[in-house]
């Protein structure tokens, strides 16, 4: 198989094994993030949204959110590697807890509104569901995953939630993008069998402690690590875990204006280790500005806000440097619309509960009995 991305290098050297060459096509379009081991989305550090990697991250604050975003890698690329996405989560009712579980959401209807801060000291029950699809020249790697999070109130300040996911993963080829040099490997072929791919469970897990200045969070994706299977082969290849630690602290808060300290570290075998340092800055609660630097040499820079009653954009921007023109590159933009939702107003039984209260206010006393 002969790649946009790999036919002036990888054909000189593997022109007599298309089985070899095939192997680590399909493991280099499962790295968006970097031509090593990476074979998960590299979201900023500023997404905005943990819930992308720890589905404990879910239900942290009492409303609703779902998001769709896109993440635009190496531009320059013919191949360029590009990632889509789409989730929506948030607390759920338990047979425990049938009463409303979001708050109200911008009574004030404000266009500009303050973002919704976490919530701790009650049990929660959250539910989620995520969607991805990562593109690299002609593979794509596409993700369904529904997940469940407990919270656990340690203290009055602090909850522990635990998550799991759970879906499936499809790894798939668009024929029209490629070059067969032996119409007959069977390598190929088997792989084009069963909707053009290969098809796996697959888990994700996490946990995190929060509270309303600061949260920690560990998680992994791909639980399972499988091996890539297709019809009558096993490869040697396949999923690596990928482990995630967060950690933010609101620093400071005075006059309108946050400072908000993030560190995000990154870790899957074969590949460098990644840390992430950003400083996120606010004013009033709805108009962000922050600074990312992760090690390997990426500076970043985001700008996010709220509008329109309910509805929040963020735009990151990652910028490689390795004092060459070719370094350019490998620039980096993400893209995040978010929509935020809380319970309805009921008009209807609100007018009631007050008109009883109007009732009984006016209703003359009851005289009382010898």
């Amino acid at each position: 198989v002969q790649s946009q991305l790999l036919n002036n290098f990888y054909l000189k050297k593997m022109k007599n094994s298309i089985k070899i060459y095939f192997t680590y096509s399909l493991l280099l379009c499962l790295s968006p993030g970097a031509l090593f081991a990476q074979q998960e989305s590299n979201f900023s550090v500023f997404s905005g949204d943990l819930y992308l990697f720890n589905p404990a991250a879910s239900g942290v604050s009492n409303i609703g959110s779902a998001s769709i975003g896109t993440r635009l890698q190496w531009l320059a690329s013919a191949a360029a590697p590009s990632t889509i996405y789409m989730n929506v989560h948030g607390q759920i009712k338990t047979k425990s807890n049938t009463n409303a579980v979001l708050q109200e959401f911008n009574k004030e209807k404000k266009k500009g509104f303050e973002t919704v801060k976490r919530t701790v000291g009650a049990v929660k029950h959250t539910a989620g569901f995520k969607a991805l699809n990562d593109r690299i020249g002609p593979f794509s790697k596409t993700s369904l995953q529904g997940s469940y999070a407990y919270h656990l109130p340690l203290t009055k300040k602090t909850n522990l939630s635990f998550g799991l996911g759970f879906g499936y993963t499809n790894l798939g080829i668009d024929t029209r993008k490629v070059r067969v040099e032996n119409q007959t490997d069977d390598l190929y072929n088997e792989f084009l069998t069963g909707s053009n791919g290969i098809n796996m469970l697959d888990a994700s897990a996490g946990i995190s402690i929060y509270g309303k200045k600061t949260l920690v969070g560990i998680s992994t994706t791909q639980l399972f690590a499988n091996n890539f299977k297709a019809n009558s082969f096993i490869l040697d290849h396949g999923f690596n875990r990928h482990w995630n630690v967060y950690l933010s602290h609101l620093l400071f808060e005075k006059n309108d204006i946050t400072v908000e300290p993030i560190i995000m570290f990154r870790s899957v075998k074969g590949a460098p280790k990644s840390i992430d340092f950003g400083t996120k800055f606010t004013y009033q609660n709805n108009v962000s500005f922050g600074l990312m630097y992760r090690t390997g040499n990426t500076l970043g820079l985001q700008f996010g806000m709220n509008f329109s009653k309910n509805f929040n954009l963020s735009y990151a921007f990652e910028h490689y440097f390795s004092g060459n023109s070719s370094s350019s590159l490998r620039n980096t933009n993400e893209l995040k619309l978010g929509y935020i939702f809380g319970s309805k107003r009921n008009i209807s039984k609100e007018i009631k509960e007050q008109k009883k209260i109007n009732d009984d206010e006016l209703a003359p006393p009851v005289p009382k009995t010898l």
